[in-house]
């Protein structure tokens, strides 16, 4: 909900940071690629019933950009102190070829000028510098907590 409220009037240079697709990111990176798939899928949805978009473009893309997120993050990405800023910044870039393509495909108005030249690099940039701090953010809420096991009971000879 910040993102459609707060995040979308933040705009820099022609740019606005994503902050969802950055925490999509992460919890893809964090937890696996079904994990990031349904929650893309999720967020997307209630992400084009909040704006009153078309229903399931936002769901499609962050649906794809969260799995393969995660698909990174389970076979190469894993421990890598790059893995969120390269899979943020790639994350924007296929997320916006694909809502172009998408809002093309639909017979909607886009400027493909807007899209790839006045807007793609600065909502990179800004989607790096919020990058690192949501991940740090979604890996403490995220980390994988043992429980707590009684300590054994030594046994006595007798």
């Amino acid at each position: 909900m910040l993102q459609v409220t707060v995040f979308t009037s933040i705009e820099l240079a022609g740019g606005t940071p994503d902050v969802l697709l950055a925490v999509l990111v992460a919890i893809a990176l964090l937890r696996g690629s079904v994990v990031g798939a349904a929650s893309g899928f999720c967020a997307g949805l209630l992400v084009d019933t909040a704006t009153l978009g078309t229903l399931g473009v936002t769901s499609l893309l962050l649906t794809v950009v969260a799995y393969w997120a995660g698909r990174y993050g389970e076979t190469t990405g894993r421990g890598r102190r790059q893995a969120p800023l390269l899979s943020v910044a790639a994350a924007t870039v296929v997320f916006a070829l694909g809502a172009f393509g998408l809002h093309v495909m639909l017979g909607d108005d886009v400027s493909a000028r807007l899209v790839f030249v006045d807007s793609l690099l600065p909502s990179v940039l800004l989607n790096l510098l919020v990058a690192t701090p949501v991940f740090a953010a979604c890996s403490r809420m995220l980390a994988r907590r043992e429980p707590v096991r009684a300590p054994r009971q030594a046994k006595l000879a007798g």
